[in-house]
């Protein structure tokens, strides 16, 4: 239906993964991966803000922008 592959394109790229638990008090993310719509990198940031924090992010209840009123 699309003809012959004139050419294909293959990239290996190494993801790298902190090897501390947070106990040092140092906070590292994994390195970026080719999913899409940043789903990885958003339970990344999650993780990060968790062990920073102690607490979950609670995205609900936020208060009122006050530039929208």
């Amino acid at each position: 239906m699309l003809g012959p592959v004139k050419e294909t394109f293959i990239t290996v790229s190494d993801l790298y993964v902190p090897k501390s638990d947070f106990k040092d008090g140092v906070y590292i993310s994994n390195s970026f991966d080719p999913t899409s719509h940043f789903e990885s990198e958003t339970e990344n940031v999650l993780r990060l803000y968790k062990a920073i924090t102690g607490k979950e992010l609670d995205l609900e209840n936020l208060p009122d922008d006050p530039e929208q009123e």
